[in-house]
């Protein structure tokens, strides 16, 4: 035991409002080192800052936000466009994006934001005015147990999300508007060779924004805003090191609050901001999920579905060669080229010809099972694709 070290009072020995008796000390070992060396920000949590700062408009913070996110927040302010793109390429979580339609192949943009479709009714201001006043009574709380460093720390969070509060974005010019005169035909998946593909069919507008062009435009942030995050962070950092160092009921009340934390988010739910934009913005999502069985007939139904000029889109996914060729001709064949399909269809071996008769017949199978499936099936239903 430490010369005059209280398990409650904690290294410096300051002695709380209300009084707690002796902790052991393995507790209050454990419990400052925990949040220090779980809760520090990552590339995750920069992308999803910019995920919800592309949905709700508006920069967010928690109470208790990571140590190093409100560092992020400051480069944020410093220029949104360079910061954005530097989140979406180092993302862990990086999307790329094939346009079927016209053959590009891009970087997700928006952070995690488009993975996030469902419903939920706008909440309405009158609970807000209960949180501000239950976390003033937290605060009070801490101080009153002695639990200097983890009030500093909700202090400074509840100062932080008072600033972002002042912080408005606005949508840029043509927001969510369609440029095109037909409707959108994306995939996206985290590499070439994903066994998870998503396909965004619908308003052209809708899908392309969330997509492919960033949902915001520079928050109004003067040098004074910036400076205030850099200073908030600092001083994050000295109450998180303070609380390692004090220990005592100081940590303990840390830990308490990162378990708080994490459970709320649990319980209100990771996916709020994007419900909530969705009702805002009048956009609804039907989803469905067929599974197929293989990635081949997966393209070909896609490719048969869209509205490509070319096969472009998919060179990066399948190699081309003679049958590729052939196949994807047999996939949308007017009548006048049988004959000549025909022919080139004999410059194949036998093993490419039945590769291309197998693969063409499970593709329009599936093809014409989305389309139905679409057109009559409720959300959330399961389809299995298979030969």
């Amino acid at each position: 035991m430490i010369p005059g070290y209280s398990g409650g009072a904690g290294i410096l020995g300051l002695l709380p409002l209300i009084s707690i008796s002796n902790i052991p000390p393995i507790i209050t070992e454990w419990s400052a080192l925990v949040p220090l060396a779980s809760h520090l920000a990552n590339h995750d949590d920069e992308h999803r800052l910019v995920g919800e700062l592309a949905l709700a408009g508006h920069l967010k913070v928690g109470l208790f936000p990571r140590l190093g996110y409100l560092h992020a927040i400051s480069r944020l302010l410093e220029g949104v466009p360079d910061f954005c793109d530097r989140v979406n390429a180092k993302s862990e979580s990086k999307y790329k994006i094939w346009d079927v339609n016209w053959g590009s192949i891009f970087t997700r943009a928006n952070g995690p934001s488009p993975r996030k479709h469902n419903r939920e009714a706008s909440l309405q201001p009158s609970p807000r005015a209960a949180r501000h006043s239950y976390k003033s009574y937290r605060l009070l709380t801490l101080c009153f147990l002695g639990a200097f460093g983890s009030a500093a720390i909700v202090f400074n969070g509840f100062l932080s999300k008072l600033v972002c509060r002042l912080l408005r974005t606005r949508r840029p010019n043509g927001y969510l508007e369609n440029n095109e005169n037909h409707e959108a035909c994306m995939m996206s998946a985290v590499h070439e060779n994903a066994s998870t593909w998503c396909l965004y069919i619908g308003d052209r507008g809708v899908i392309d924004w969330p997509l492919n062009k960033t949902m915001l435009a520079t928050p109004a942030a003067t040098r004074m805003h910036m400076a205030y995050f850099r200073f908030a962070h600092m001083v994050q950092l000295m109450a998180m090191t303070f609380v390692a160092a004090q220990k005592g009921i100081d940590g303990i009340s840390l830990v308490v609050l990162l378990v708080l934390n994490y459970t709320l988010r649990y319980l209100l739910g990771r996916h709020r901001t994007a419900r909530k934009w969705l009702g805002a913005e009048c956009v609804s999502v039907d989803a469905h999920t067929f599974a197929f069985s293989g990635r081949t007939p997966m393209i070909g139904a896609i490719h048969m579905m869209s509205e490509a000029r070319d096969a472009a889109w998919m060179e990066t996914l399948i190699v081309p060669c003679p049958r590729i060729a052939v196949w994807l001709d047999e996939l949308k064949c007017s009548a006048a080229m049988q004959g000549q399909l025909a022919q080139r269809m004999q410059t194949l071996s036998p093993s490419d010809r039945s590769w291309v008769l197998l693969n063409t017949q499970l593709a329009v199978q599936a093809s014409r099972l989305i389309r139905r499936e679409l057109s009559q099936s409720k959300p959330g239903e399961r389809v299995i694709v298979t030969d």
